[in-house]
């Protein structure tokens, strides 16, 4: 196996266009008129790719090479010609965070060489009409996104997902391009191949509910798509209560990590990653104080402050809009 490019930072960029941000009914990222690509190290025989904003990793071992989220087809398939030409190597596993289609799509890809690993709960959420998160942009109740429903990264690559062209985007449409995992797990599953491991850990119910944190144990690494930033907020509590919130971070922080890889934005370390976590006890504190006085959520919302997130992108947008998603579900039963 040819690993002369043990420090790898290479960015491919295919054509660099003006670029477009991407509010999409989950998430933000930065994308590109036509597609932006690259590769770089993050420690040992792991590396970070890019498909514009978004993010996986793979691990090349000498048995092969574990894949994270394939992301799209046609990156996959420029990712499977870079593993095979620079490293000599063959995708053995891929591993699943979500099934949202942004992130699962392409594995076919991989499919004559590769197994298929995601949370046992990705192949209900595969099956329904309308991925989870895109039921509240179905605002005329048909099961479909019509062009005029849709918003962010579906809005920029609709006639791409509109693969018959009617107007419409149908959740088969959506996960077309996505294979389903060929085996499954509940709550923890080891991968291992060339003599490393690569654990599976649940993310419990926040941005979806068969989210999955890997752990790439040697390397120390983490990697949560979505429910993730480093230096950020959230766009929206995803319906899940502060609790669930608070839990994934301390389920990921207690693996032993070092780096945190999210799906989206920047890299960082295990103090972004507990900086991350207290956000979410501290906005939890100030919702329990708040009601305990009898404030309104419009008040709350008017008065909150949590000056340690102030340098955070979006913080006098994001932080009122996440009080109030906050203060709805503590009344929820």
């Amino acid at each position: 196996m040819n690993f002369k490019l043990t420090t790898l930072i290479a960015s491919v960029f295919l054509v660099a266009c003006s670029q477009l941000e991407v509010g999409g009914t989950g998430d933000s990222a930065t994308v590109t008129a036509e597609p932006e690509y690259g590769i770089s190290q993050v420690v040992g025989n792991l590396y970070m790719a890019h498909s514009d904003g978004h993010n996986t990793l793979f691990l090349v071992t000498s048995g092969g090479t574990i894949l994270a989220d394939p992301l799209n087809l046609e990156f996959a398939e420029w990712l499977k010609g870079e593993i095979a030409e620079r490293f000599d190597s063959t995708v053995r596993y891929v591993l699943y965070s979500h099934h949202h289609w942004d992130h699962a799509s392409g594995g076919a890809v991989f499919a004559d060489t590769a197994e298929f690993v995601g949370h046992e709960n990705m192949l209900e959420a595969l099956a329904l009409p309308l991925p989870a998160n895109y039921v509240p942009a179905d605002t005329n109740g048909d099961g479909a996104i019509q062009r005029s429903e849709a918003g962010g990264g579906l809005a920029l690559y609709f006639d791409r997902v509109d693969a018959n062209g009617d107007g419409r985007v149908t959740g088969a449409e959506m996960n077309r391009d996505i294979v389903l995992p060929t085996i499954t797990y509940s709550d923890v599953y080891p991968v291992y191949l060339g003599g490393k491991e690569v654990r599976m850990v649940y993310a419990g119910v926040n941005h979806s509910n068969d989210g999955s944190i890997m752990f790439f144990t040697d390397e120390a690494t983490a990697f949560g798509v979505d429910w993730l930033l480093v230096n950020g907020f959230p766009r929206t509590l995803y319906g899940a209560g502060l609790d669930a919130w608070v839990d994934v971070t301390e389920r990921m922080a207690t693996l032993g990590v070092t780096h945190v890889i999210p799906g989206h934005g920047e890299r960082g370390r295990l103090e972004d990653l507990k900086a991350y976590g207290q956000f979410f006890r501290d906005l939890r504190t100030a919702l329990e104080e708040a009601q305990s006085a009898g404030m309104s959520r419009e008040d709350f919302q008017n008065s909150i402050s949590l000056p340690a997130y102030s340098a955070w992108p979006g913080y006098e947008t994001s932080l009122p809009v996440l009080a109030g998603e906050a203060y709805d579900l503590a009344l929820q039963p």
